[in-house]
């Protein structure tokens, strides 16, 4: 029976550290929020330039969040176990959105694993700085605002707590 084991936190905490040492370990596909988000930039360039990055971002949220869980869904309905990342912001903060989402992954894992990733936020200041990645090029601009703003909220959903800045 295929599991479902998803993998949250904010931005530079290291969801994508955690996923790839999880699947490693339980021989797991990765599906991350991020995959294609390239891609999607491209094909929405002019949208993305005249938003800019977080604008952008929330405005196709809801729509990356199905492409995730349809991927994940595809996976699963091989048989194949997979580890799902993603930050899950709004998801984790209200019971029943966290229940809509996973409803899908339900129908072949009853009971997916949670697991949130959390660092200090001068960790994670200095992670996002190093990694230089487009879609944090806003937060870059203002981090000290950015982090001030966006602090890591524990959630409210069943979830085993990660320590990120463990290896």
């Amino acid at each position: 029976m295929a599991k479902a084991y998803f993998v949250a936190g904010l931005a530079g905490s290291g969801k994508s550290y955690y996923s790839r040492k999880i699947a490693k370990e339980l021989e797991l596909k990765i599906i991350d929020f991020d995959d294609n988000f390239n891609e999607f930039i491209k094909a929405h360039k002019d949208e993305y330039e005249a938003l800019g990055s977080e604008k952008f971002l929330a405005n196709y949220a809801s729509t990356r969040y199905t492409d995730l869980i349809n991927r994940a869904v595809l996976e699963l309905a091989k048989d194949i176990s997979v580890v799902i990342a993603a930050p899950f912001s709004k998801q984790l903060q209200d019971q029943t959105l966290w229940d809509e989402l996973t409803l899908p992954i339900k129908k072949f894992d009853s009971n997916p694993t949670l697991y949130w990733v959390v660092i200090s936020d001068e960790l994670r200041k200095k992670r996002l700085i190093t990694r230089g990645e487009m879609r944090d090029a806003e937060k870059i601009k203002k981090i000290d605002e950015y982090i001030k703003f966006s602090p890591a909220k524990t959630p409210v959903v069943d979830h085993v707590l990660v320590q990120g800045d463990q290896k």
